[in-house]
């Protein structure tokens, strides 16, 4: 038997119809959502400024208030893991669980020692 010759598949009409369906814009209501959203949260965040500012203000004054020396010991400790994250370094706390404890026992005492003073 003889083989038939493949038939030269025409081409789609569809890819070149998308290629020229074009409005000629091209911002989607997508991004135009965003954009309209970004505007409000402004408009609001400069509307609202001194009711930001004031509230800043006064949680960072109790935040003081509340842990005194100890908040130093929190920024340190704070510090310390977003470097060991920055280095990659971070090894996980199952694993030297007992370093872990031992560190968090330290920093307590040390905060036990400042409410003292």
């Amino acid at each position: 038997m003889a083989k038939r010759k493949a038939r030269p598949q025409a081409k789609s009409r569809r890819a070149s119809t998308r290629r020229q369906s074009g409005r000629g814009s091209s911002l989607s209501p997508m991004v135009v959502g965003r954009i309209i959203l970004i505007a409000v949260i402004i408009v609001v965040v400069i509307w609202q400024w001194p009711n930001i500012t004031s509230w800043i203000i006064n949680t960072r004054d109790e935040i003081i208030r509340r842990f005194g020396w100890g908040l130093l010991l929190l920024v340190i400790a704070l510090i310390t893991l977003g470097v060991m994250v920055w280095r990659r370094r971070g090894t996980s706390p199952i694993r030297r669980f007992r370093h872990w404890l031992g560190g968090m026992a330290i920093t307590m005492a040390i905060w036990g020692i400042l409410a003292f003073s």
